[in-house]
């Protein structure tokens, strides 16, 4: 993996201030790395992850165009689409795929084994039986979830 490829992925699962350092790893490594964001439909928590994400590679000094090429997909709430929007994006040797809601996460996770995934704005993985735990899980696989058990809502 490239250390442009690398950056990106912090960029992408972090999407914080913190990685306006990122920009150096990836400047002057050839081609820009492919990011594919996966939405399963057109609801407004998959708009703000997308703006999210593009405003964390913002703040953590990426150029489109330069480090990275994103696509934006949609199944449109089809759940064959998403298979062969998956399927087109391991074809298609996209560097990062980004699942942008739970029900793009499984599709992703058994078609692209081979690939980075970094989810966003997913429920619980664990959950979602595509890990065992927050450090259990396969090692192409990170990303940002919403805790959804009653016990991580304790004091």
């Amino acid at each position: 993996m490239t250390r442009k490829c690398f950056a990106l992925i912090l960029a992408v699962a972090f999407v914080t201030p913190f990685l306006g350092t990122v920009s150096s790893l990836a400047q002057g490594e050839g081609d820009p790395v492919k990011l594919v964001l996966i939405r399963f439909n057109e609801a407004a928590d998959a708009d703000s992850g997308e703006l999210a994400i593009k405003a964390g590679l913002i703040k953590a000094g990426m150029d489109e165009g330069a480090d990275y090429e994103m696509k934006v997909t949609s199944a449109q709430n089809d759940l064959p689409t998403l298979v062969n929007i998956v399927d087109a994006a391991v074809a298609d040797d996209v560097d990062i795929l980004v699942p942008l809601q739970s029900m793009t996460l499984q599709p992703t996770v058994q078609r692209a084994k081979n690939k980075p995934v970094v989810f966003h704005l997913v429920s619980d993985p664990i959950l979602l039986n595509v890990a065992k735990s927050d450090k259990v899980h396969m090692p192409n696989l990170t990303g940002a979830y919403i805790k959804t058990q009653p016990a991580e809502f304790e004091t």
